[in-house]
């Protein structure tokens, strides 16, 4: 792909649904009533912590509330942290959202994989509020929420100190703030709302960017739109590019200046908001890809594909032609007689930017009727498929009757799907410019 990505403006899923992320959080204003938890201060010291499961981590019980069933799941642990003010420090979890759901627990000291209830002083799915002292090292683990696939994880953490440690990373400026009740207001479309330019944002190399709201676990919820260049706040649609509703995937360009314009969820909302931007992860195979691909100098013929991710198989039927015309074209009824499909399915390892499927061929059916002499071969040939990216694929076949092999260049025939797939491939680390 490349700077000149067609962009796609619809919002996208988030791996957590509104419904239910807003139960949660229900819940934890219900708590906040009750007095279980306490009020967020505001934020004064703002820090991201990043990492990435790749399926050697060491495992260890699974946490209270991890997924029904689960055995042993995999963990990281950070280096040593300390705050500089005592208080109360809001932690929220960006991979809920949009990469690597896991439960967040928070220890006094080292973490011990052999008792991981020891020293425990929180333990949080999605966030919470856990008090801090001065000049005490803690240590964050997180652990995978389910068994899963590999894939990224981000943390920030923000309360009225300093956060250092090896492993804390220092907020980008336009990643946290406060709207307050003097903001300026604009039509974003559904009348007068409060806004925020909260700064400008670049990114080192281009490429699908996931903007979460993380403040939603603990200050404000917000949706964060971005600009290319300038904010015109007489006509906010002027240069926009993107709204982040929680977590939204968004092509970025290297080089370009994009402005960060926050509003309150509902009109009026006030309070403390927080923003973690993901960078695009190395591509592995996902939902998104599935559609229809085909080489364009061949047009009339290609692929459809189909992600199954939960059983991790890729189904595809190849829409192609003979090597030759049929020695009687006017053989076929219906259809040209020289048309021809295959069916290839395969199970690719997690992580995986390839895959191999084995070719099926069907021979004696009738239209739409099930056909006596009906037949098929399961051992047809193979097929290779490499995604390069989300939009450029690779296909390479070696079909035995008769002995053809090759490579075809393939693209897909719609973008629509492209976004769903950048979405799905945050990377390690969070943005720091």
């Amino acid at each position: 792909m490349n700077d000149r990505e067609p962009r796609i403006d619809a919002a996208i899923g988030t791996a957590d649904p509104r419904g239910v992320l807003r139960g949660r959080i229900r819940a934890a204003l219900s708590a906040l009533l009750l007095g279980l938890v306490t009020c967020p201060t505001v934020f004064a010291g703002s820090a991201n912590f990043a990492g990435a499961f790749t399926g050697q981590e060491p495992t260890t019980a699974a946490f209270p509330g991890a997924c029904p069933g689960s055995g042993p799941l995999s963990w990281q642990a950070t280096a040593p942290f300390r705050v500089g003010t005592a208080g109360d420090y809001a932690f929220g979890d960006a991979g809920e959202l949009a990469a690597v759901d896991v439960q967040l627990a928070v220890h006094r000291g080292a973490f011990t994989p052999g008792n991981p209830a020891s020293g425990r002083l929180a333990l949080l799915d999605g966030g919470g509020m856990v008090a801090l002292e001065a000049g005490t090292d803690y240590t964050l683990v997180v652990q995978r929420q389910c068994a899963g696939a590999p894939g990224a994880w981000a943390v920030s953490i923000d309360g009225p100190g300093a956060v250092n440690g090896a492993d804390a990373q220092a907020a980008p400026a336009w990643s946290f703030g406060a709207l307050g009740n003097g903001a300026p207001q604009a039509d974003f479309g559904d009348g007068q709302e409060r806004y925020r330019v909260a700064g400008v944002l670049s990114v080192p190399q281009s490429g699908y960017y996931t903007l979460v709201d993380t403040g939603l676990y603990n200050g404000l919820d917000v949706e964060a739109r971005l600009y290319r260049g300038t904010f015109n706040a007489a006509n906010p649609s002027t240069n926009f590019v993107a709204t982040a509703d929680d977590a939204a995937a968004t092509w970025l360009a290297s080089g370009t200046d994009y402005r960060v314009v926050v509003t309150g969820f509902q009109a009026g909302d006030t309070g403390d908001y927080r923003l973690v931007l993901l960078p695009p992860g190395e591509m592995i195979i996902n939902s998104g890809l599935s559609g229809a691909w085909y080489e364009p100098a061949t047009s009339g013929q290609g692929v459809l594909v189909e992600v199954y991710p939960d059983r991790r198989l890729v189904f595809a039927a190849w829409f192609t032609f003979d090597v030759s015309a049929p020695f009687d074209p006017d053989e076929a009824t219906l259809g040209d007689a020289s048309q021809r499909w295959l069916t290839a399915a395969g199970v690719y390892e997690p992580g995986a930017a390839s895959v191999s499927l084995a070719v099926s061929n069907t021979t004696g059916g009738r239209f739409d009727q099930q056909a006596p002499g009906q037949d098929q071969d399961n051992d047809y040939g193979s097929l290779e498929l490499h995604f390069h990216d989300c939009a450029t694929a690779t296909l390479d076949y070696d079909l035995p009757s008769p002995a053809v092999a090759g490579s075809i260049p393939l693209s897909r025939v719609a973008n629509d799907n492209v976004r769903t797939c950048g979405a799905q491939l945050p990377g390690p680390g969070v943005v720091s410019q």
